[in-house]
Formats: structure tokens, C-alpha cells, sequence
């Protein structure tokens, strides 16, 4: 289990190492574009102001101060007021207060409540505090649009509270003349009932239940005067509507049980009680009346409102726009993101082959690993030693060798050629084919003309050296199939074979053709090469699963093109081999 955690760190490391190039430019280009963002980007200034709500109980300015029924009151919802602080009403007058070129949507949209984590009230809801900001590129303007927004709300709030007082004084005026009246009337009756009548005495009980029953209305009328003013702040389905009548309704029961009591009295003392009650009652309420009108011409006079100023407008210390430490993290991780994706979609996808172990896989074995020819010459020649040798040393006949790739480009021809060479040059006897009838080009490494190939009924053999023969594709085919498939080139390889060491055929990829499928079946060994960071394993895979289709099986794979990689994870054989550059002296 360790051992293969270790390999996967390895191969992460040895996929960072070979991509180091696209991940450098990648967060290169971040920076640049973060650097482009921020020198393009208008200097943005913030101003905060913070406001408090304060909890101003209603019921007190309407004079509900006795009904006590251990509910909270002057209940004041802080997104209630944000709204009333970003009206139109507000921003209008502010808007044509300063003159201001932008819109009132275009204020509500940059002035904005800042919102913390914790809730800082009152109680519950209560009041508390409210901060908002506003956003420009002129760092004077953003202070005097907060400081003037706050003059409006503030000077709105004061207006509505103090209106609150001006409608309940008119309504008192209006019924205030109207009790004078009453009282005056009230009294006239009942002297002229004294002069009437002969006088006589009152018992205590019924002067006991006077007293109650004026008590009794003066509370009813309180009560219709609070209702007047409680209409102003609530709906009547309101707790405190509700609870205002069912004192009222409870005060009207105990008024008509005293009523019925007062009716069973003499007709005389009956009427003198109606009399005496209803002066009393007048005389009260117009006390009350005239004392609650000085209350609120005094709440009127001096009104302040429930809002008041923690922190005038300030700006902000630092801009809040442009930010490049927050663009260069933005653009950082933009830059992870693609680099995470490209590595995978490469990696899962079009991994390429990047070392011999990955060949492992196929279960086929490694016949040769061709390194670099530019940077290890000698250990060049060397590989290709080795796989003679490999050859050699494989089971069964070896002297017809098919050479193909998955795909062009792979150095399947390159292959080939080298092969040849370094047979002949260990002094075998060696004819090269170029088989590849469509896109060969042999002719132009060998530096031959390739119009006598096998184009021709009777291909010309071109002498390269006294152990190497070679045989061009030909040129003008119009039907590559019908000479790959033909009794003619069969009759000319089986006539050719004694004749030779070795035939090497170099035929077109398997991928694109099945030219090299039809061959086969002349070859005694048959080898696949791939090329690194060219070949990817789907490509290695499918050329695989092609050819055993056709019922043949690859002696082996050769991987050409090889660079030990100084970031290669888990160095094998290979690694060691053309990456020591050990050599003779």
C-alpha cells in the first residue's frame, strides 16, 4: 500500500515536471491579465455611516401608556427602515438636493446595508443599529450623498412623528367643543331639576354607584379617545387594537349591570341621578381632553424622531477597487482550475506514452528502446544492437521482419531503415521494402529514386551498400491495395528470401490502413513502434486490438524517440541506461 502511494506521488511529480512549461505560462499569463485588470480599472472610494433605530414606543405618543399587557411595544423592524432609507422619496430629494447626474436606481443599487454576522439589536427586534455604504469614483461626492441621505431620512422621520401628535390634537380639538357643549347642557338640566324639586338626600349606596358609573364612562372615554390614535399606527386585528376592545366591551357590561341597578330607583331620585351622572361625566372628559392636549402639544413641540447618528460619513482608508492582491488570487486560481483540467482531460484521455513501463501493460515484450539520435549517438547504435539481438535470440524463424506503427509520424520508417543498416553492418545480407505505397518515404532517407519500385511489374533492387538492398514504393499507384494484395508481390518476396539474411518490410500504419494486417501473413516477426510524446495509449491500445482482430500477434514493441526525463517517476532500466550517458572513453 505505501509502495503504491509512493508511485502515484511519483507520477504527480513526474506529470508537474514534464508540464512545467504550460504551468509556468499559465500563471504568467495570470499575472498578466490580473496586472491589465488592475492598471485598467477606475479607483472606486466607500463611505459608511452607521445609524441607530431606537425603540420609540407608539403607544406613549398615544397616550396607551396604562394598557400594560406584557407585550413588547415601539417594535421597530430594521428591513423595514432599510427600505424607507433607500426610497424614492428619499433618494429623489437627494437626488435633486445635489443635482446628481445618476438616477435613483442607480443609487439604490450603490448604496447598500452592510450586514455583519451577528445581529446587533435591541431586544429582539426592537431597534438597532444600521450601517450602509455607498460606492464612487469621486471619494468627495460618496460622503456628502451618505451625510445627505441621512439629513432626508432623519428629517422624514421627525416629520411623521411629529404628524402623529398634530392629528390627535385636531381630534381632540373637534370633540373637545363638542363635550363643552354637552356640559353646559348637562348642567342647565340639573339645575332647573333642583329648583323644581324639593330637596331631599341621596342615599350612600346610590352615590357609591354614581361614583362608579362616572368613573365607569370616564374610562370609556379614554378609551375612544386612545382608539382615535391607535388607528394611526395599527390595523384594528392588531394584539393591541384587539386588547384596547375588549377593555372597552368589558367597561360596557359594568355600565349597563349599573344602569339596570340605577333603573329600579324612584322615578324622582332615578332622574336626579341621570342628571348628576352626566355633569360629572362631562366635567371629566373634558378635564382629560384638555389635559391630553397639552400632553401633545408638548410631544408635538418637542419631537425628535427615533433615529440619531453613531458615525457621521467617513471614507474608507484604502479604495475598495481596483483590489490586485484579490485579482492576482482570482486569476491564480482561475489559473489552477484550467491547468487541474487540461492534466486530466490530457493525462485520462491523450495520455501519451511516456516510458517503457508503461508498455507493461500490453503484455508484449520491449524489443528495443530507441533513445534520442541527437542527444545519445552512441547509445543510439547501441539500442539497435539490442533489438538485433532480441530478435535474434527470439524463438521461431526471424528473417522476414514487418515494421509498423499506429500512426504516422511515429519513425516507423526511420525504424526500419536503422534496423537494416545495423543488420548489415554486423555483416548480414539485408533487403529494405518500403511497403509504405502511399506516403514512403525511404527513398528520400536513402537519398534513391523511387520511380522503378513497386510500381513497376518487375521491381528494381537498388544497391545501398555490398549488404544492403533496398526497394522503393514506386510512384503514379493508383490501387496500393491491389499491389499489397497481390500474387506478384508474394511470388517476389518468397522469390527473393533465399537470397537474403533478412527482408525488412516497411509498411504504412496500421491505423490508417490494413496494409500492414495483409503483410503479416509474409512475416515471421512482427513489430509495433510508438513513439514518446507522440503516441498516445488509446492509440497503442486500439492498433493492439486491430491487428488481433486479424488473428496476428506482435513479437514486440519498440519505443523510439526516447528522453529519460530528469522528472521521470520510479527510474527503470531504461531510465539508467540513456539518461547515465555512459560511454567508452
Amino acid at each position: 500500500m505505501e509502495n503504491r502511494i509512493t508511485d502515484r506521488v511519483k507520477q504527480i511529480l513526474d506529470i508537474l515536471v514534464r508540464n512545467t512549461r504550460l504551468i509556468l505560462l499559465s500563471f504568467a499569463v495570470a499575472i498578466l491579465l490580473s496586472s491589465l485588470i488592475t492598471w485598467n480599472t477606475n479607483t472606486v472610494y466607500e463611505a459608511r455611516t452607521i445609524l441607530q433605530i431606537e425603540p420609540k414606543n407608539q403607544s406613549q405618543i398615544a397616550g396607551f401608556d396604562s394598557l400594560g399587557f406584557g407585550m413588547e411595544q415601539g417594535n421597530t423592524d430594521l428591513d423595514q427602515q432599510e427600505r424607507i432609507y433607500l426610497s424614492r422619496s428619499v433618494l429623489g430629494d437627494v437626488k435633486d438636493s445635489l443635482n446628481l447626474d445618476s438616477g435613483i436606481e442607480t443609487l439604490q443599487k450603490k448604496i447598500k446595508r452592510v450586514r455583519t454576522s451577528t445581529r446587533r439589536t435591541f431586544g429582539s427586534s426592537a431597534g438597532g443599529l444600521l450601517e450602509f455604504s455607498y460606492t464612487n469614483t469621486n471619494p468627495e461626492l460618496v460622503v456628502q450623498v451618505l451625510g445627505k441621505v441621512n439629513e432626508v431620512y432623519i428629517e422624514k422621520n421627525i416629520r411623521r412623528y411629529s404628524e402623529e401628535a398634530r392629528n390627535s390634537i385636531n381630534f381632540l380639538n373637534e370633540n373637545i367643543s363638542r363635550i363643552e357643549l354637552s356640559l353646559a347642557e348637562s348642567t342647565s338640566k340639573l339645575n332647573d331639576f333642583k329648583e323644581s324639586s324639593i330637596p331631599y338626600d341621596i342615599s350612600l349606596e346610590t352615590q357609591s354607584k354614581i361614583g362608579v358609573l362616572v368613573n365607569i364612562e370616564d374610562e370609556i372615554s379614554k378609551l375612544n379617545i386612545k382608539e382615535k390614535e391607535l388607528s394611526q399606527s395599527y390595523k384594528p386585528s392588531h394584539p393591541i387594537y384587539q386588547t384596547l376592545i375588549n377593555q372597552r366591551k368589558f367597561l360596557e357590561e359594568r355600565k349597563t349591570e349599573l344602569n339596570l341597578e340605577i333603573g329600579e330607583l324612584p322615578s324622582t331620585e332615578r332622574e336626579f341621578v341621570e342628571l348628576s351622572r352626566n355633569v360629572e361625566i362631562n366635567n371629566k372628559t373634558l378635564e382629560n381632553m384638555l389635559n391630553r392636549k397639552l400632553e401633545l402639544s408638548v410631544i408635538e413641540a418637542s419631537t425628535i424622531g427615533n433615529i440619531r447618528i453613531i458615525d457621521d460619513p467617513f471614507l474608507l482608508k484604502a479604495p475598495v477597487a481596483p483590489r490586485p492582491f484579490r485579482n492576482l488570487v482570482f486569476f491564480f486560481a482561475l489559473a489552477f482550475i484550467f491547468v487541474v483540467i487540461y492534466l486530466v482531460i490530457k493525462e485520462v484521455f491523450y495520455k501519451k506514452i511516456i516510458s517503457p513501463r508503461e508498455l507493461e501493460s500490453t503484455n508484449l515484450s520491449t524489443a528495443a528502446v530507441i533513445p534520442n539520435i541527437v542527444n545519445n549517438n552512441s547509445t543510439f547504435k547501441e539500442s539497435f544492437r539490442t533489438f538485433i539481438t532480441n530478435i535474434l535470440l527470439s524463438e521461431g524463424e526471424n528473417k522476414k521482419i514487418l515494421i509498423t506503427g499506429p500512426t504516422p509520424g511515429v519513425g516507423k520508417s526511420f525504424t526500419a531503415f536503422h534496423l537494416s543498416d545495423s543488420l548489415a553492418g554486423a555483416g548480414k545480407k539485408v533487403l529494405l521494402l518500403d511497403l509504405d505505397l502511399r506516403r514512403g518515404d525511404l527513398h528520400q532517407i536513402l537519398n534513391v529514386d523511387k520511380s522503378k519500385g513497386f510500381s513497376e511489374k518487375n521491381p528494381e533492387i537498388i544497391s545501398i551498400n555490398k549488404n544492403l538492398d533496398f526497394v522503393a514504393r514506386g510512384s503514379k499507384i493508383l490501387s496500393p491495395f491491389s499491389v499489397i494484395g497481390s500474387v506478384e508481390l508474394k511470388e517476389f518476396i518468397e522469390k527473393k528470401t533465399p537470397n537474403y539474411d533478412h527482408i525488412v518490410f516497411d509498411t504504412a500504419p496500421l491505423l490508417s490502413v490494413s496494409d500492414a494486417a495483409i503483410l503479416s501473413e509474409y512475416a515471421d516477426k512482427k513489430y509495433l513502434v510508438v513513439r514518446q510524446n507522440i503516441t498516445t495509449t488509446s492509440e497503442l491500445n486500439f492498433s493492439l486490438d486491430n491487428y488481433a482482430g486479424t488473428k496476428n500477434v506482435f513479437d514486440g514493441i519498440v519505443l523510439n524517440d526516447f528522453i529519460a526525463s530528469s522528472g521521470y517517476y520510479g527510474y527503470d532500466y531504461y531510465s539508467y541506461k540513456y539518461a547515465g550517458s555512459y560511454d567508452y572513453d
